[in-house]
């Protein structure tokens, strides 16, 4: 599985520079026409060409500005601007803060390698996640009785196992962040609030 996602995640990368393109590098490329074009002031022609190069120029920046928002998961209504630097250090942050350079293992050593750190992790839930002798539902039943747990009322059970209405559904999909994605399909709560009610 590692490996098939090491796979993708480079022919992702060879798809983005050969489609995509590099963002930075067209970004200094047109900044130099441009500048080339602005110097041979009052010829109709650099008008006309310079005129689309900003057209271009606009686009890349705007996709500069989504690539970066993208990577930094910021809050993009509340740092709305064009900021590469705000998004650009909020992404370095959070990779740093992701990355796990070390762990101790089971026996105690600490390992620091990215195999080994792989290799524990995933001994670890097999180990979790494997039935060995799981307890019945009559066993779980008669442990929880004995931990003397306090009891939900009636009618905050009642109120628990009531369908939901239309009214709170609303509620709840209005108060997603529109540009956070609350569930595993990457669908925006923007998404919800305009096609879900």
């Amino acid at each position: 599985m590692v490996q098939k996602l090491k796979i993708t995640r480079n022919e992702l990368r060879k798809w983005n520079k050969e489609v995509f393109g590099d963002v930075f590098r067209r970004k200094r490329i047109l900044e130099e026409r441009l500048t080339e074009l602005q110097q041979g002031l009052g010829v109709k022609q650099n008008t006309e060409e310079e005129r689309a190069a900003r057209k271009e120029l606009q686009d890349v920046l705007e996709q500069e500005q989504l690539m970066w928002y993208q990577k930094s998961r910021a809050n993009w209504f509340v740092h709305g601007e064009r900021n590469t630097k705000f998004y650009h250090t909020v992404t370095k942050r959070r990779r740093a803060r992701n990355r796990i350079t070390s762990i101790q293992g089971k026996n105690g050593q600490v390992l620091e390698t990215t195999e080994e750190i792989e290799l524990e992790f995933l001994n670890h839930f097999k180990e979790v996640y494997t039935n060995q002798g799981e307890a019945s539902e009559q066993e779980i039943r008669q442990t929880l009785q004995v931990l003397d747990m306090p009891k939900l009322a009636d009618e905050h059970v009642e109120i628990l196992e009531r369908q939901f209405t239309e009214v709170e559904v609303r509620e709840a999909t209005f108060q997603i962040n529109p540009s956070k994605a609350p569930g595993i399909d990457g669908k925006l709560g923007v998404f919800f609030q305009k096609f879900g009610t």
